[in-house]
C-alpha cells in the first residue's frame, strides 16, 4: 500500500510539473507578454494560496477537501491556459484594470535577474561545499575505493567543462576583448583557488571540479543560448558542432524515430501540442530551471544540517533502528496519511513550508527565464555611463561574489575536516 501511494504521487506530480513547464512557454508564444504575465500570475496565486491551506489544515477535519484541491490542480491548469488563450486571442479586447494588477508581477519578474542569479551563485557554493564535506567523511571510512571513485568523478566533471568550454568557442558569436579577458580571469581564479585548496587541505578534489565546473556553465549560459538577440552575430565558416558527441546524437534520433513509428495515429494531437511548447524553448531553460531549483531546495536540506546540535544523531541507521520498533501493520494504516501530507511535522525546520511553497518558486523562476528568451526584459542598463548586457552583467557579478565567498572561506576558514554537516552521521 505504501509503495502504491508513492508511486501515485510521483505519477501526479510529474503531471502537474509537465503541465506547467509545457503551458507557460506557449502562453507568452501564442498570447503575447499580457498573456503569459496573466497565466502565470494567475498560477502563483493559486499555487501560494494552496499552499497555505494545506498547511494550515493539515492534520485536521478539513484535510480531506485540501486534498481534493490539490489533485483538481491537473484540471486547474489547463483550463486556466485555454481560458487566457481566448481573452488574448483577439487584440481588440483590453483590459485596463486587468493589466494594472500586472503592473508589480511584470516589475518584479523584470527586475529580478540580479536576485536569481546571486542566489543561485550562494546556493551552489553550499551545495559544492556539502559535497566536499560528504567526500572526506566516505574517504575516512573506505579511503581506497572512495578515492578512486572521486578521482574518476572529478576527471568527467573537468572533461565535460572543457568540453563546454570549447563551445563557448565555437559558438557562432563575437566574443569582445573585454569579456574574453573576464573569461580567462574566472578561469585563472578558479584554477587556483582549487589549487590551493587542494594543497592547503581546506578544499578536496570534489570541490574544486565542481566549482570549475559551475564557473563554466555560467560563462556557457551567457555566451551561447541567453546571448541578446541583438549582439552582432557573425557566422563562423567551421561546421555546426553538435549539442553532445555524434555517437549520442546519432541514438537519439534512431530511437526517436522507432518509437514515433510505433505511437498509434491518435496521439499525433498530442505529439504536435508538445512539440509546440518545446519548440518555444531552449534547452538551457529548462536546464538552468532544473539547476535553479535543485540548488534551492538542496540548500534547504544543508542548512538545518548545519544547525543541527551536535548532540542530536540524525544518522540513517537511527531513523531505521527506530522504524523497526513499530509493526508492519501499523506501517501499512499509516502509510496513506504520511504519503498524503507531505508537510508532516516531524521533518522540522522550514523544509516543509519550502516544499510547500516551491511551485510559486517554480512559476517565478521560469517566467523570468522565459520573459529573458522572448526579450520581454530590458537587454541593457547603464553602468557609469556605459550600456551593458544585463544578463551577462549579473552573470560576471555572480562569478565574482561565488569566488570572493570561496576565497575567504579558503583563506580564512580552518582546515577542513568534514564535520559541520557530517559530524551526527554514523556507520552501523
Amino acid at each position: 500500500m505504501y509503495s502504491f501511494w508513492t508511486g501515485f504521487n510521483i505519477f501526479t506530480n510529474a503531471i502537474y510539473l509537465s503541465l506547467i513547464i509545457l503551458t507557460i512557454p506557449l502562453a507568452f508564444d501564442v498570447g503575447g507578454e499580457e498573456c503569459g504575465l496573466a497565466f502565470t500570475l494567475t498560477l502563483a496565486v493559486f499555487y501560494f494560496s494552496m499552499a497555505t491551506i494545506r498547511l494550515i489544515g493539515r492534520n485536521t477535519k478539513f484535510s480531506v477537501i485540501t486534498h481534493i484541491v490539490y489533485y483538481s490542480q491537473h484540471v486547474i491548469i489547463p483550463s486556466l491556459f485555454i481560458m487566457f488563450l481566448n481573452i488574448y486571442s483577439d487584440a481588440r479586447h483590453t483590459f485596463p484594470v486587468w493589466n494594472q494588477i500586472l503592473v508589480p508581477w511584470r516589475f518584479f519578474l523584470q527586475n529580478s535577474t540580479a536576485g536569481f542569479t546571486i542566489l543561485e551563485g550562494f546556493c551552489t557554493l553550499l551545495v559544492i561545499q556539502a559535497a566536499g564535506q560528504i567526500s572526506r567523511w566516505l574517504v575516512k571510512r573506505n579511503s581506497d575505493l572512495w578515492t578512486i571513485v572521486f578521482l574518476v568523478a572529478s576527471g568527467s566533471i573537468i572533461s565535460g567543462a572543457f568540453y563546454f568550454l570549447y563551445r563557448i568557442y565555437t559558438f557562432p558569436i563575437t566574443i569582445g576583448m573585454g569579456n574574453a579577458t573576464l573569461i580567462g580571469v574566472v578561469l585563472t581564479c578558479t584554477t587556483f583557488l582549487g589549487g590551493y585548496g587542494i594543497v592547503s587541505g581546506k578544499g578536496n578534489l570534489i570541490e574544486s571540479s565542481l566549482l570549475f565546473a559551475y564557473m563554466v556553465y555560467c560563462l556557457y549560459e551567457t555566451f551561447t543560448d541567453f546571448q541578446p538577440t541583438h549582439a552582432d552575430v557573425q557566422a563562423i565558416a567551421k561546421p555546426a558542432f553538435p549539442p553532445f558527441p555524434p555517437i549520442i546524437m546519432e541514438s537519439y534520433a534512431t530511437i526517436v524515430s522507432s518509437l514515433a513509428a510505433t505511437v498509434p495515429g491518435s496521439f499525433s494531437t498530442t505529439f504536435d501540442f508538445i512539440m509546440a511548447a518545446m519548440s518555444t524553448i531552449t534547452p538551457s531553460i529548462v536546464v538552468s530551471l532544473a539547476y535553479r531549483l535543485l540548488v534551492l531546495f538542496a540548500t534547504t536540506l544543508i542548512i538545518p544540517a548545519l544547525r543541527e546540535p551536535a548532540g542530536k544523531e540524525s544518522t540513517p541507521s537511527r531513523r531505521r533502528s527506530g522504524h523497526a520498533n513499530h509493526s508492519s501493520a501499523n506501517h501499512e494504516d499509516t502509510a496513506v496519511v504520511d504519503d498524503h501530507d507531505e508537510f508532516d511535522d516531524t521533518r522540522g525546520g522550514f523544509t516543509p513550508f519550502v516544499t510547500a511553497y516551491m511551485p510559486v518558486v517554480l512559476i517565478a523562476v521560469y517566467s523570468h527565464l522565459l520573459m529573458q528568451h522572448f526579450g520581454y526584459l530590458s537587454k541593457t542598463m547603464d553602468v557609469l555611463g556605459l550600456e551593458v548586457e544585463s544578463w551577462q552583467l549579473w552573470s560576471w557579478v555572480n562569478c565574482a561574489v561565488t569566488l570572493s565567498l570561496y576565497t575567504s572561506e579558503i583563506i580564512y576558514g580552518k582546515e577542513s575536516r568534514g564535520e559541520s554537516l557530517t559530524r551526527h552521521w554514523k556507520i552501523e
